[in-house]
């Protein structure tokens, strides 16, 4: 396992990076859903807020100095009139950089995101992995998630709105 440790305001221009590396692969994938990561604006901003949020974390590994990866998480207390209330974290994401990846760095990140849930009294995890990205469906796979409920989506056509 690798040594995680929580994010910090210092780490924000290295999660800015990797954030951009991770949007590239999903723009490049679905360019009607992602930003082009050169027009992504106001990043910085966005991670501060989520490091001040009490009910959220960021975690990063770093090898030999340098932010190889990291994950987001976030408590989330839901109810609703038709299902038992739940309290569960949202995995946001997690990213390692290309180069540090196939080393455990993804594995150590999610076993902390889940021990940091666990402290919070969350009791499910829940995260939303896109169909195009099999590498992470494979990871969450064989770390014991399976499917709960998909999305669907259907473009509509304007032109058919009358």
């Amino acid at each position: 396992m690798h040594p995680c440790r929580p994010a910090i305001a210092a780490d924000v221009s290295a999660l800015c990076e990797l954030e951009k590396e991770l949007n590239r692969t999903h723009y490049e994938a679905a360019p009607s859903v992602f930003r082009a990561p050169e027009a992504i604006t106001g990043a910085h901003d966005t991670w501060l807020a989520l490091l001040a949020k009490p009910n959220a974390a960021c975690f990063v590994v770093e090898v030999d100095q340098t932010v190889a990866g990291y994950c987001t998480v976030e408590v989330i207390d839901e109810t609703h009139p038709l299902a038992q209330p739940v309290r569960y974290a949202r995995l946001g994401v997690i990213c390692v950089s290309p180069s540090f990846r196939h080393q455990g760095i993804a594995r150590s990140l999610l076993a902390t995101a889940e021990a940091w849930s666990a402290q919070h009294s969350a009791n499910e995890m829940r995260l939303t992995v896109w169909q195009f990205n099999q590498p992470a469906a494979s990871l969450y796979e064989s770390a014991g998630f399976a499917t709960r409920s998909f999305t669907m989506s259907k473009p509509i056509d304007p032109a058919n709105s009358e």
